[in-house]
């Protein structure tokens, strides 16, 4: 399978009124910012400021359980190995986290570690993209992988200061019933991306109140499209560039992957996130792992499928 290098994502999005977005600027945080946003603390004196960069934020809503937290560790050894390094890598799980579990790219809250937390982690990790200035927050699962050389170049030809959440768009027929009119709904598990001007025109009055607005809702992307388009924040589908279904065999995988999507979902394995990237790596669109972790990595990329199989929901 070959793949080449595209620039075709480039000035995708449009503003609202059909102007091409454009890229703002932005800065890295720091690794004390982040201990410090654990003790629910702010301290704008450790970010650093880089004129080029912008700030692509990765963010992953996950659990305690031990399947969970090894799916969260495979995307910190594979693709999210150089945002975690940089410090653009947290991931929000329950209230239930040990201390000696602690990491300091995982953020404990007080959220119910069940499906009804869900609402309430997603607003633990917009308000926490919102503290470190993100110029984009991109808000994924523990099952997802991303293409970050292309998602990055993709949102760096795009406006952050426009307010509005890129993702795939038409999950939820009865979204105008649930949110008193809101049409357009989010389909959260391609992920999605929110721009630093929807963040600062929801977060930047009253956070706790935004947070509270979350607790009524059980699904955490009902909530976010809900809650930001009153707010005034635009959604807009970029559903062809994201895949948010899941794929069982080695073949679908490749056939999706030949797309060249930003995001794949449903990798419900330590295994299949290994291999996933390998397939990457050996394209030259990913970064080999650290020579430590080699011999783990081979070794899991030989377990991701079985009998061609792969990626079952109950797996996770």
């Amino acid at each position: 399978m070959m793949w080449t290098t595209t620039s075709s994502y480039v000035g995708l999005a449009v503003g609202p009124h059909g102007d091409v977005l454009t890229n703002r600027p932005a800065a890295f945080s720091q690794r004390r910012l982040m201990r410090s946003l654990q003790n629910n603390e702010t301290d704008e004196s450790t970010l650093t400021h880089s004129p080029n960069i912008p700030k692509i934020v990765y963010a992953v809503m996950t659990r305690n359980t031990v399947k969970k937290q090894q799916l969260v560790q495979a995307q910190l050894d594979t693709w999210a190995a150089q945002a975690a390094a940089q410090d653009r890598f947290f991931a929000v799980t329950g209230h239930n986290l040990s201390n000696n579990e602690s990491h300091h790219h995982i953020i404990r809250s007080e959220c119910d570690d069940t499906r009804a937390g869900l609402a309430c982690k997603e607003a633990h990790i917009m308000k926490t993209g919102y503290h470190l200035k993100a110029d984009w927050l991109v808000v994924l699962g523990e099952d997802n992988y991303v293409d970050t050389a292309q998602l990055e170049h993709f949102l760096m030809n795009n406006s952050s200061e426009q307010a509005s959440i890129m993702g795939i768009l038409g999950c939820n027929e009865s979204m105008p019933h649930v949110c008193n009119g809101v049409s357009d709904s989010l389909c959260g598990g391609g992920g999605y991306f929110v721009s630093r001007a929807a963040l600062q025109q929801v977060f930047a009055a009253k956070a706790e109140q935004v947070i509270a607005e979350y607790t009524p809702f059980f699904t955490s992307d009902v909530a976010t499209a809900c809650i930001f388009q009153k707010h005034g924040v635009r959604l807009i589908n970029i559903a062809s560039h994201l895949i948010g279904s899941p794929m069982h065999t080695e073949f679908e995988l490749k056939s999706g992957m030949s797309y060249q999507p930003m995001t794949l979902h449903y990798l419900t394995t330590p295994a299949v996130m290994h291999w996933v990237h390998e397939q990457y790596v050996q394209n030259g669109r990913a970064e080999e792992v650290v020579q430590r972790k080699l011999d783990q990595h081979k070794h899991l990329v030989g377990e991701a499928f079985k009998d061609g199989r792969c990626c079952y929901r109950s797996q996770a």
